[in-house]
């Protein structure tokens, strides 16, 4: 028996992807958070640290950094260690312009928090066109 959840959201750049979730309740910078040779989030003392968003659904609350986080992604992109694609609770002006440069489907301020809802192993689809998140939860014993 599946759980099959539906969420809507507001659409910050269109695409399709699906995957494995990977959620952090806490921010991630791409630039110097993550090493874009593995896709390992490097941050000390981040909740995900050692673990890799490479070809995950990224799913946290807010992106940190500055004007070279576009910089940081494209490198992921370039190596193929880069997220499917990114939910975050709020929309950024920085993660919004690293999904444009990558091309990675974005979806913010759904309407409910995918922080909250949607935990690490949850099956994601993600339609960025239509602005719908399907979760199929993990089974859980």
């Amino acid at each position: 028996m599946t759980n099959k959840i539906v969420l809507r959201g507001k659409i910050a750049v269109k695409g399709l992807a699906e995957g494995s979730a990977l959620v952090t309740n806490e921010s991630i910078h791409f630039l110097g958070g993550v090493d874009y040779k593995t896709g390992v989030i490097t941050i000390r003392n981040h909740e995900l640290e050692g673990k890799s968003i490479a070809k995950k659904i990224l799913i946290f609350p807010a992106q940190i950094g500055s004007t070279g986080e576009p910089m940081g992604l494209y490198f992921l992109i370039r190596t193929g260690k880069n997220p499917r694609a990114i939910l975050c609770s709020t929309r950024g002006q920085m993660p919004v312009v690293s999904s444009m440069v990558a091309g990675t489907p974005y979806l913010y301020n759904l309407d409910k928090d995918p922080v909250k809802i949607i935990k690490t192993g949850d099956h994601v689809k993600i339609d960025a066109n239509r602005g719908i998140v399907e979760i199929i939860k993990r089974n859980e014993i």
